[in-house]
């Protein structure tokens, strides 16, 4: 018996020996070749690291020489240390809340990759990022995004924003309406001309017409039945559904503030500097319209509100987390990294990846669309989304903050 108490024994010391030796075999393997930065302990591989090198890169983050290679070496390193800490920060606190993503963001987060990868593919292959790397990157944008909602769209939580103060903040800077603007110019064969007094008093009359045609029709769709009888006179142009937003300068807010007073039952015109604005209003308060209007744009108006305040606490959340860079291996992969070949390369990625788009990433209303085959040339009315994404962050505005706290580290860098 005890014999066999004592192989036992030496078995399990034997194999705790070998682990150990493992241990280290691995670690030493992690340390000089399979990671360029660990986050209190996680490694962010090579592939990631990477991407964040052209993401600062393409974001200005960093002055260049005529090469395209960074001035500062050091304060490049520093901002890519900077990402990949924010990068587990935020997954790290999504675990910690046992949060996991939604349907839609994982949705999103797949279609942005998609989008990302057939696009930008080869560039990203050009610098050692593949699919899968994508897949993280967009994948973490998503998890910004839902640990948004988890703080304030959340009924549990303290910071959530009460549906009054989001939709009088909707309600307070949208207007929908039927529109479409008409320039005074004149298409040439060579471009476009202003047009001469006597054409824009011309035009003006026709117009007149148009919108008396309107109002005596007197519907919620007069403005588009009529507009085919005026084919000519509106340039062809077929008045379409837009959603304007005050702040977004085209059309100014004082415009805006007169679209808002447009009858559902009413064409009015207006004009704006060298063009005609003209509409009919949409009632985005009646009931058939809320989940169109306000549950399409309550993701940006709940940015809007706490969007500032949640890059404050992002900012703090990602202080918590100290980085730590692998010298040996950052250097090398610094030297190798083609900076003049990118540099010069046009199909690298030029929008930023880092925001949350919106949280609930409403879909943007379709401005008119322009075409030019009359003598009158008319162009589109703006519609007021911000993309997107996004954003929309991942290392702004600091301010101290005692909402989120980390208790542990998740393992998905």
């Amino acid at each position: 018996m005890k014999r066999n108490n004592w192989t036992k024994a030496m078995t399990i010391l034997l194999a705790a020996a070998c682990l150990f030796l493992a241990a280290l075999s691995g670690r030493a393997a992690m340390r000089e070749d399979n990671y360029l930065v660990q986050v209190e302990g996680i490694p962010v591989s090579k592939e990631l690291y990477s991407y964040f090198v052209s993401e600062a890169l393409v974001q200005g983050a960093v002055k260049l020489d005529e090469a395209g290679k960074p001035l500062d070496m050091k304060a490049l390193r520093e901002v890519v240390k900077q990402r990949c800490a924010a990068y587990v920060a935020v997954n790290s606190e999504l675990y910690n809340r046992k949060r996991a993503l939604s349907l839609q963001l994982k949705s999103q987060a797949a279609d942005r990759t998609a989008y990302y990868w057939r696009v930008f593919g080869n560039y990203y292959s050009s610098i050692g990022v593949d699919k899968q790397t994508i897949t993280a990157v967009m994948t973490g944008q998503a998890a910004r995004e839902e640990l948004f909602r988890a703080l304030y769209d959340e009924e549990s939580s303290p910071r959530k924003v009460d549906d009054e103060t989001v939709q009088a903040y909707f309600y307070g800077n949208y207007v929908a309406a039927n529109c479409l603007r008409v320039y005074q110019t004149i298409t040439l064969e060579n471009g476009d001309r202003a047009m001469t007094p006597g054409e824009i008093k011309t035009l003006e009359s026709k117009l007149d017409k148009f919108v008396a045609a309107c109002n005596e029709e007197g519907n919620d769709f007069a403005i588009l039945s009529q507009s085919e009888d005026y084919a000519e006179t509106l340039g062809y142009v077929i008045p379409t559904e837009a959603v304007m937003r005050k702040g977004s300068g085209d059309p100014p807010d004082k415009v805006i503030e007169k679209v808002r007073l447009f009858s559902p039952n009413k064409v009015a015109m207006l004009q704006v500097d060298n063009y005609y604005l003209i509409g009919q209003g949409i009632n985005m308060r009646e009931e058939h319209n809320v989940a169109k209007y306000y549950q399409n744009y309550r993701g940006d108006c709940l940015w809007a509100l706490k969007g500032a305040e949640y890059d404050m606490l992002l900012q703090e959340l990602y202080q918590r987390y100290r980085a730590d860079e692998n010298v040996g291996a950052v250097e090398q992969l610094l030297r190798k990294w083609p900076w003049r070949e990118i540099a010069l390369t046009t199909t690298a990625p030029t929008t930023t990846t880092e925001a949350p788009t919106t949280t609930e990433a409403p879909t943007t209303t379709e401005a008119p669309t322009t075409t030019k085959k009359a003598t009158t040339t008319t162009k589109k009315a703006t519609t007021t989304k911000k993309p997107a994404t996004t954003t929309k962050k991942a290392t702004t505005t600091t301010k101290k903050s005692t909402t989120t706290t980390t208790t542990k580290k998740a393992t998905t860098a």
